[in-house]
This record gives C-alpha cells, sequence and structure tokens, in this order.
C-alpha cells in the first residue's frame, strides 16, 4: 500500500515535470525567438539610419550647395558659346577663324575643367560611377559645345540653347540618382543574408 502511494505519487510528480518541461521548452523557445527577432530588428534599423545618415550627408553637402554652381556654369557656358559664335560670324577675314575657334574651345575647356575640379571630386567622394557618370555628362556638354563652334555658320542660338539646358537636366537627374535605392528583391536579400 504505501509502495503504490509513493508510486501515484512519483506518476503525478513525473506528469507535472513533464508539463512543466514542455512549458518551459515553449517559453524558452519564445525568448530565444523574441530575441532574435530584437537583434535582427535593431540591425536593420541601423542599417536604415546610416543609410538615411549618408542620404541626408549628400544631400546638404553636395546637391544643395552647388546647385547655384552648376546653374553659373551653364549659364556660363550659354553666354560664352553665344559671344563665340556672334564673333566668329562676324569675322570677315579667314585668317582669323581658327584661332578664334581655337580661343573659343579653350576658354570652354577651362570652364569645364575647373568645374570638374570643384564639383565632380566632391561627387566622387561619395560614389565614384557617379562621378564618372557626370564626367561623361560634362564631356558631352563640351563636344556639343565644340561642334557647334566648328560648324558655327549653320547653328541656330535657340537650339544650342535648348540642348546645353537639356544637358542641365541630364546633370540635375543624375545628381538626385545618388539618393534612390533600388530595392532589392526578397529572395537576393534572403540569399545574400545566409551567405553572411
Amino acid at each position: 500500500m504505501y509502495y503504490s502511494k509513493k508510486e501515484d505519487e512519483l506518476e503525478r510528480l513525473e506528469k507535472i515535470i513533464s508539463t512543466d518541461f514542455y512549458a518551459n521548452a515553449i517559453s524558452t523557445l519564445a525568448i530565444i525567438l523574441t530575441i532574435a527577432i530584437f537583434i535582427r530588428q535593431n540591425y536593420i534599423n541601423n542599417k536604415d539610419r546610416k543609410k538615411e545618415t549618408k542620404k541626408n550627408w549628400y544631400m546638404s553637402v553636395i546637391i544643395q550647395p552647388n546647385l547655384n554652381n552648376i546653374d553659373k556654369f551653364y549659364n556660363q557656358i550659354h553666354q560664352r558659346i553665344n559671344n563665340n559664335i556672334n564673333t566668329l560670324k562676324g569675322i570677315t577675314d579667314g585668317r582669323f577663324i581658327q584661332r578664334q575657334k581655337a580661343r573659343a574651345n579653350r576658354t570652354l575647356r577651362d570652364l569645364r575643367n575647373d568645374f570638374l575640379d570643384n564639383f565632380v571630386t566632391i561627387v566622387q567622394s561619395y560614389d565614384k560611377s557617379l562621378a564618372t557618370k557626370i564626367n561623361k555628362t560634362i564631356n558631352d556638354l563640351q563636344d556639343l559645345c565644340s561642334q557647334q563652334i566648328d560648324n558655327y555658320s549653320n547653328t541656330d542660338i535657340s537650339q544650342i540653347k535648348k540642348k546645353i539646358y537639356e544637358n542641365r537636366s541630364s546633370l540635375i537627374s543624375l545628381l538626385y540618382e545618388g539618393i534612390k535605392e533600388e530595392e532589392e528583391k526578397w529572395y537576393k536579400r534572403f540569399f545574400k543574408w545566409r551567405r553572411q
């Protein structure tokens, strides 16, 4: 009788322990899962905060202070090319045309180089590929201006202005590409996360 009572007590104790074991295991897993979610969310928040800080720096250091410089550069280009074409059209002695073309191209090249030195080097500190794209856009502008100077007798001043400011629009849109994010597909993020 004493033995069977002890066995009943042991069985009751085993039931309590086994149910408590499962409850403890489930609560332990829940705590581990909660901690893992917290750590992951904290990692994502820190990463987003860094991206946002970098975007704010880009906007406040590169784009906003240089918008006036960009406008000034394009206005100078437009004024110089107009003046040079009008000067070339006014030359009656053919001997001076080549010299004036070379002088005009040199002046435009100097303007471009000053702009590249003062602006593109700053962009390069942020993103080298973006700086390369901007450099290409400015070189396209230089090519456009050189072509217009070489063909000064057939140029239309209003078309030149339009093309110069189209180039400016391309440059501005490139600048704003620097803050756009490409959203990665979920499966790319998953495999990137698995590799880490």
